[in-house]
């Protein structure tokens, strides 16, 4: 995966902000629900 850094300004926290770009690219189809969650910092368990 490639790297990304932003500068945000101070009212946003950057736990909001991955949320909001892992949301918007799964939404898209450009991320997997897997890596989705990975670049939010969540740990994902098979449900079967």
């Amino acid at each position: 995966m490639g790297e990304l850094r932003i500068q945000l300004p101070q009212e946003i926290p950057v736990e909001e902000a991955r949320l909001l770009l892992m949301a918007k690219l799964f939404e898209t189809g450009k991320l997997s629900l897997g890596q989705a969650s990975k670049l939010a910092g969540w740990i994902v368990s098979n449900p079967y």
